[in-house]
């Protein structure tokens, strides 16, 4: 290459850098979704893979759409096995690259929405890297299951609902309906989590309408009305069921997290209400900042917490899973630290959706067991969309070389998530 084709590519990255870096962003979540097919891995990481294929088989053989109770969330389905039809590419090489494909791109979604609100390219872009490359994030999305497409439709509704509470644009309200439909026929678990953002962004949320608010009613009977009429509703009633079998069996532990859970939505509403002053908390959260004693147990309670976690998860995960894990807890509260000094809203917004995720990751713990499985990476994998942003606050206040070694690390997670195969 001469030195005037350099000097343009350097102009080209100067003037798009932020389109050059997103790009590449995507590209590696791309890569690290499909590394395992690329070098030849011709089957399914999972079991629940193959039957995932099997209903996309169906659709193609009888076009008919098998609504059974595994089916009743037929989105990967009915994406996987049209585009087969229509491209006339194999159904079974196409599920192992179009949801890994489609769940990259829902990184574009997750910028849009922060640069929106933060206000802050930077932040959005390490985020973005954050969740592109983070292990379970990473696993879950290359697996061809249907919550692979719960990837796309998660920020794709984060970012809808965001411009509809922010703009009040009337255009986003049918795409936030549309995908609110299609992340609930998605999978059930993406559906369930992403109910408890819609209050989070609409409490903290400066521009409350009731156009707004009404789209967290709808979104919530739309699920119960799904759940009503399908078989759906069996997982959640086991999940209960369990849970209150427990309560009875085992007090101690079971009861504290239901009231912690209720008491953490009691404790928002108040917050966010007008009789609260919020100048208590920040004064809080600036002496702990500056408090040498609670930085020192931001690094080591969490090493005891996952000693603990290690005992009572039912699958057992490599220590290098655990490390990745570990280190997302102790930098998100880092930056929120860091952030909340100066940008209150933003980090008590951010914490609380983190603090739901974390309460419903203890909870599924305590009430797992043979009956009804429980995989932790599961909520982490959802819950490093608001710990990325944190983290990314974080991580801009340290040295450049200091920023490169954590973002190989977490690099690194996410290229040996996979099993030995």
């Amino acid at each position: 290459m001469e030195k005037k084709d350099i000097l343009k590519v350097k102009k080209y990255y100067k003037e798009n850098k932020v389109f050059v870096v997103l790009s590449l962003i995507i590209v590696l979540a791309i890569f690290l979704r499909t590394i395992i097919y690329l070098k030849g891995h011709s089957f399914f990481l999972l079991g629940d893979g193959i039957r995932d294929y099997m209903f996309i088989k169906n659709i193609i053989m009888n076009q008919d759409i098998n609504f059974t109770y595994y089916g009743l969330f037929p989105s990967l389905h009915i994406i996987v096995s049209n585009c087969s039809i229509l491209s006339g590419i194999n159904a079974y090489r196409l599920d192992l690259f179009l949801p890994q494909l489609l769940s990259s791109l829902g990184i574009l979604f997750f910028y849009f929405y922060l640069v929106d609100y933060t206000k802050d390219k930077n932040i959005a872009l390490l985020s973005s890297f954050l969740v592109a490359v983070f292990g379970a994030n990473v696993f879950w999305g290359s697996t061809a299951v249907r919550e692979t497409i719960g990837f796309f439709l998660f920020p794709f509704c984060l970012f809808a609902y965001y411009k509809i509470l922010s703009t009040e644009k009337k255009v986003w309200f049918p795409l936030f309906v549309i995908g609110s439909f299609a992340l609930i026929v998605t999978h059930y678990w993406t559906s369930f989590l992403f109910f408890w953002i819609l209050i989070v962004l609409f409490l903290f949320s400066d521009k409350k309408s009731i156009l707004s608010g009404s789209m967290i009613i709808f979104y919530f009977f739309a699920n119960i009305g799904y759940w009503a009429i399908s078989s759906s509703t069996s997982w959640f009633f086991r999940l209960i069921s369990k849970g209150l079998t427990l309560a009875f069996v085992d007090i101690p532990y079971v009861i504290p997290m239901l009231f912690i859970i209720l008491l953490l939505f009691l404790s928002l509403i108040f917050y966010k209400s007008k009789w609260f002053n919020c100048d208590f908390l920040r004064n809080m959260f600036s002496r702990f900042y500056e408090s040498k004693i609670i930085k020192l147990a931001i690094i080591v309670l969490p090493i005891f917490m996952f000693f603990i976690l290690k005992i009572l998860l039912l699958n057992d995960y490599p220590v290098y899973n655990l490390f990745i894990i570990y280190l997302t807890v102790v930098l998100s509260l880092f930056g929120f630290l860091e952030i909340v000094r100066k940008k209150y809203n933003i980090g008590m917004c951010f914490m609380v959706w983190i603090l739901f995720y974390v309460s419903l990751l203890f909870l599924g713990v305590l009430i797992g067991g043979s009956d009804i499985a429980f995989d932790p990476l599961r909520v982490f994998e959802f819950l490093i969309y608001p710990a990325s942003v944190l983290i990314s606050y974080f991580l801009v206040k340290l040295k450049q070389k200091s920023i490169l070694l954590i973002l190989l690390i977490y690099f690194f997670g996410g290229l040996f998530i996979y099993p030995p195969i």
